[in-house]
């Protein structure tokens, strides 16, 4: 309770906050041996929390309690990993932690729970590889230990790297043909599409949304109440690191119109165990360049292909309006 009140940077001067850099890690690590004065506040937090996890540490160290001996070692070392973070120094005290825990008695339970903070601080790198490393460590630790606090800590971390993820965005107008959609996607190898077209006009005369395009709250009805106007299934690239990687996607949508765009992780767009992404996307080549002149609009109709003008356009004016219904 004494350290998780010092960790309260709230509490921090602001000198303390911006001074963490000049303190002395090592000795932080190592705990210091002389008791500071814990009830002065010129006395970095830090330093307090340093002395105490150590004075914790020593005392189940005597009482030959390795585990919890090991558990205010950890406490010390999450708390500086939080406080510093620097590359350099987060490397420093991942490594100590390290070699603690290979001196440690893996036969004990709480090596486990050593591996689940050493894997937690380790995916916290910006390595291109600190997935896959913090993946190995975790996944060690839980089968050593699988039924333990540390193993189901290690088991968290692995589902966690592990867990599939996707989400799209799009251009809010584009040609047919074009890549309009991009996919960031993780641990997938494959993501469907079901593209749902609409009428504009209809939409906006009936909308009774601030937003004049379908919600996100109606995109389950479209699922639901509709057949999908085009489908299909985008092959993934594989990506072992465990990271997040973009694709660009062509639509195979050809006919013109306006489309709300659902992917999904699994075939059946079911929304148990899956995650379900939606965009707007209006293909077709028209472009409308407007521009707001003394309280009017001025609007250009070009050929997004070309940049061409576009004649006999009709160009309509909405005003939206949520409580009454947007009207021309």
């Amino acid at each position: 309770l004494w350290v998780e009140l010092l960790a309260d940077t709230s509490m921090w001067r602001p000198e303390q906050s911006s001074d963490v850099y000049r303190l002395d890690l090592s000795a932080l690590l190592a705990g210091p041996d002389e008791a500071p004065d814990l009830d002065d506040p010129r006395v970095h937090p830090l330093v307090r929390i340093a002395y105490l996890t150590a004075d914790l540490e020593r005392w189940h160290a005597e009482a030959r309690r390795p585990e919890a001996a090991l558990e205010a070692f950890l406490e010390r070392g999450r708390r500086l990993h939080d406080s510093f973070s620097r590359d350099d120094d987060r490397d420093t005290i991942r490594d100590t932690l390290a070699a603690r825990l290979d001196a440690f008695d893996r036969s004990l339970a709480w090596w486990a729970a050593g591996r689940a903070e050493l894997a937690r601080m380790t995916r916290a790198d910006d390595a291109p590889d600190a997935l896959i490393r913090a993946h190995a460590l975790a996944l060690a630790g839980f089968e050593r230990h699988p039924s333990t606090i540390g193993g189901q800590r290690c088991e968290h971390v692995v589902r966690s790297i592990e867990a599939p993820s996707d989400s799209v965005q799009g251009m809010a107008a584009d040609g047919v043909g074009r890549s309009s959609l991009r996919v960031d996607h993780a641990n997938l190898d494959a993501v469907w599409f079901r593209a749902y077209r609409y009428d504009l006009d209809d939409w906006f005369a009936t909308s009774e949304d601030r937003n004049i395009f379908p919600s996100w709250q109606q995109v389950p009805e479209f699922l639901r109440d509709r057949q999908p106007d085009v489908e299909w299934k985008v092959d993934l690239p594989p990506a072992p690191d465990y990271r997040a990687h973009a694709s660009d996607v062509v639509p195979p949508i050809n006919t013109p119109g306006a489309y709300v765009v659902v992917t999904s992780a699994r075939s059946d767009f079911e929304e148990g165990g899956n995650q379900l992404t939606a965009v707007h996307l209006i293909v077709g080549d028209l472009v409308l360049v407007t521009r707001s002149v003394g309280g009017r609009w001025e609007v250009e109709t070009r050929s997004g292909a070309t940049g061409e003008p576009r004649p006999d356009v009709a160009v309509t004016l909405w005003r939206t309006d949520w409580r009454r219904g947007h009207y021309p």
